[in-house]
């Protein structure tokens, strides 16, 4: 998905056709099996995002994470929510569309405790983890859920920054990052376009917004003979 010749590159990203890849084939499991156990300490601190009214959410997911509304974007595919938290939360997964007679959340190696609680799907998630929930055996549009740390990668005020701003849609197409800039994609922007970069150093790639390169570029974020690149949040469609 990425090219370089360079091997000071930090890639801590939602690669979510990766995520495809590697979670959607693992065994079934049980809906109550697990071992880790929810907590009643749901007091964790909690963000969510705002995105611009043309962004239409999924007819098929309600999510709550901590009692707080998170938007869930339909994608060709699949469905994605997106949120930021300090310590471990509750979130419950109500889908629209069908009644619930089996759930599970993936990876099975995080050992998630899944209950069906009142037709939804609950369960807890740290910061920085990622899981896939999936609805009566089908894996057929399952549902990502992204828990982002709650710090936003925020580059330092001297660089250079193409700042794409939470709650809005910006059609960028491919771009071409110079010395020392950023594309910064914040939590709750959608961002139409692709990062095609060659020749240059102390660039970067950061947020927790979503960068949809589908039609733009077969890769999404490509750099070619780059020096100390970084990639730090963004989910990439």
């Amino acid at each position: 998905m990425m090219q370089s010749n360079d091997s000071k590159m930090n890639y801590p990203m939602n690669i979510f056709c990766l995520m495809l890849s590697g979670l959607l084939a693992l065994p079934s499991c049980n809906v109550q099996g697990g071992a880790k156990l929810p907590t009643e300490d749901d007091n964790s601190n909690v963000r969510v995002y705002e995105y611009a009214p043309s962004v239409i959410p999924s007819t098929l997911y309600d999510v709550k994470v901590n009692e707080q509304w998170s938007f869930v974007l339909p994608t060709d595919e699949h469905h994605l929510t997106v949120f930021s938290c300090d310590g471990p939360v509750k979130v419950e997964v109500n889908p629209l569309a069908e009644n619930i007679s089996s759930a599970r959340v993936l990876p099975l190696s995080s050992e998630y405790d899944c209950k069906i609680v009142d037709g939804k799907v609950v369960f807890h998630m740290e910061p920085g983890e990622r899981a896939v929930v999936e609805i009566n055996g089908s894996e057929e549009n399952n549902l990502f859920v992204f828990a982002n740390p709650l710090d936003e990668p925020v580059p330092s005020s001297d660089q250079d920054i193409i700042r794409v701003k939470e709650g809005t849609v910006v059609d960028l197409g491919t771009v071409s990052l110079k010395d020392g800039q950023t594309l910064l994609v914040e939590g709750g922007a959608v961002c139409k376009g692709a990062v095609k970069t060659v020749d240059a150093s102390n660039v970067s790639v950061e947020g927790y917004g979503i960068l949809v390169s589908r039609g733009v570029e077969a890769r999404g974020i490509t750099f070619d003979k780059c020096s100390n690149v970084r990639i730090d949040g963004v989910t990439l469609l």
